[in-house]
């Protein structure tokens, strides 16, 4: 799919890596952007991949890219996760799996992932964006079941309600496979065609409290969601067929694939192309996924 959005696309790539990107902090549009960029520059050249993975974030779905060039896919997390937060934060866990059959190394992780999230939860942390990052071969579904139990043990143990993750708690997982056993608040992507050539990595020449604080802001809470279906009811309107997919969880993917301005994420300056665009991107995931388990 290629969007109206090309040439400006473009231009703004170019902006970038001569170093002239705005030092304000930036727009929605314009983080997707810079993740594009990140995106490119780790050898992925799929547009519509990286703005699913972006509405996913912005859904506050767990994304599980999966396929079987691991090192690919966390190679790309790490990108745009440093873009996000800049390199070597503390804000990055990472696990690899599988965890359960080795009572050590699970106790070891439990640790981890306790300290990490009683670390995000502290209001002084509030404004800022945290990742889980998850490698695991083959089906990822018990080793991300696992990880979200343990986040909801840590959740109780002070008094918070378990089954509700943290706002700026963001999960991403490679894998092997497609989840057997996906949870309605998992999204399973197909892993690209992998560019054999690397380019070097370019500096965001934004500060990342930035891009995370426009990550953090723009989730599509249940207010946000509610004042987008009535600003844009027509932009929203369900297509005919979506492939089976609930017309719930399509109301959620359109209302976040428009910025707070109403201007789309697939094709900015038109409400309805958008929408089009963005539900067809959501059906193709979704076919890919059914078709691979």
């Amino acid at each position: 799919m290629i969007g109206k959005g090309t040439h400006a696309l473009s231009t703004s790539l170019l902006l970038a890596r001569l170093g002239k990107v705005a030092l304000t902090p930036p727009s929605e549009q314009q983080l997707v952007e810079r993740l594009l960029v990140a995106a490119n520059d780790s050898g992925c050249r799929s547009t519509d991949l990286i703005k699913a993975i972006y509405v996913g974030l912005k859904l506050h779905l767990r994304v599980c890219l999966y396929g079987p060039a691991r090192d690919r896919t966390m190679a790309l997390f790490e990108s745009l996760v440093t873009t996000i937060v800049g390199a070597g934060s503390e804000q990055v866990l990472h696990l690899h799996g599988p965890i359960g059959g080795d009572e050590v190394a699970q106790r070891f992780a439990a640790i981890r992932i306790g300290d990490f999230v009683s670390t995000l939860i502290e209001p002084i942390e509030q404004g800022k964006a945290w990742f889980i990052l998850i490698d695991t071969p083959g089906d990822p579904t018990t080793t991300l079941r696992w990880v979200e139990r343990e986040v909801a043990a840590t959740l109780r143990a002070v008094g918070r309600a378990g089954h509700m993750s943290p706002a700026n708690l963001f999960m991403l997982v490679s894998a092997g496979e497609a989840p057997a056993q996906p949870q309605r608040c998992w999204l399973p992507l197909a892993a690209p065609e992998w560019d054999t050539i690397h380019q070097p990595k370019v500096e965001p020449r934004v500060s990342p409290v930035g891009y995370q604080r426009q990550l953090l802001d723009n989730q599509l809470t249940g207010p946000v969601y509610r004042s987008r279906l009535r600003q844009a009811q027509a932009a929203l309107a369900l297509p005919p067929d979506i492939g089976g997919l609930s017309a719930q969880m399509v109301r959620r993917w359109l209302a976040a694939s428009v910025d707070d301005r109403q201007h789309g994420i697939w094709v900015d300056a038109d409400p309805a192309a958008n929408a089009r665009y963005a539900v067809e991107a959501l059906e193709a995931l979704h076919l890919a996924h059914a078709c691979s388990i």
